[in-house]
């Protein structure tokens, strides 16, 4: 674990940890990564995948394990933003289910905005603002609500994208952004 802490020096502070790509793809610069539990180096605390690999919801949202710094070959250490500023958190805006179907309209979003993770495009999304979990209980009140802070919080302003006729040359399934964050993981 490395804490940056440089009071004055034009760097923001950050915690990070060290991480092993225990994927079977390069994981992208500003990708979520998860704790991957599979396979017996899983065991050592550092190996971590995409959350489409994990592919397990409950999994990867008690296994989320920070922000990707760099960009990070198959079996490469690297580190993962934990809690701190990151610079280039991957931000999805607008989805599509094909090349051909014309984009929808994008709401501008502003600093604060809750993000959550899109686990099959393994990119961060935007969230409601709260994050709810539910959880059975046996005292009086058989339900309880927790509320959980998201894992990052974006940190820029994001311009309206207006509805848009799909190019021929324009083959994305996905708008994405390599937007300023709050990771907040500790």
């Amino acid at each position: 674990m490395v804490i940056n802490q440089n009071p004055g020096l034009n760097k923001a502070d950050a915690v990070l940890v060290s991480i092993l790509n225990g994927d079977t793809v390069t994981i992208p610069t500003g990708a979520p990564v998860v704790l991957y539990p599979a396979g017996t180096s899983a065991v050592n605390g550092l190996t971590v995948a995409l959350p489409s690999t994990v592919a397990s919801l409950g999994l990867i949202q008690s296994m989320f394990y920070g922000v990707n710094t760099q960009q990070l070959a198959v079996g490469a250490m690297g580190n993962a933003t934990l809690s701190g500023m990151c610079f280039s958190l991957l931000f999805e805006s607008q989805t599509r289910s094909s090349s051909t179907v014309n984009w929808a309209s994008f709401a501008s979003q502003s600093i604060g905005q809750y993000l959550t993770i899109d686990t099959v495009n393994n990119m961060f999304v935007t969230a409601a603002s709260t994050i709810q979990y539910a959880s059975a209980s046996t005292a009086a009140t058989p339900l309880t609500i927790t509320l959980q802070g998201p894992g990052a919080v974006l940190m820029q302003t994001i311009a309206t994208y207006a509805s848009s006729a799909s190019a021929t040359s324009d083959t994305r399934t996905s708008i994405t952004y390599a937007v300023n964050a709050f990771v907040r993981l500790m």
